[in-house]
């Protein structure tokens, strides 16, 4: 493990979390629509498989 002190300023930390702030909101952008497909997967399987469930327990 590297024991070099590092000082940075408070505009140093600034600046790193409106860049960190900015690559994120890119990658949301980015990546949403393919998230929202994945999750409108899930809950359609989910909503389909309770609908099953759903049938065998009115069947018996």
């Amino acid at each position: 493990m590297n024991d070099e002190i590092i000082s940075v300023s408070g505009n140093d930390i600034h600046y790193a979390i409106i860049e960190f702030e900015k690559t994120i909101k890119g990658l949301e952008e980015r990546y949403s629509a393919e998230i929202d497909r994945r999750i409108m997967a899930i809950v359609k399987t989910n909503l389909e498989q309770a609908e099953l469930w759903s049938l065998k327990l009115f069947q018996k």
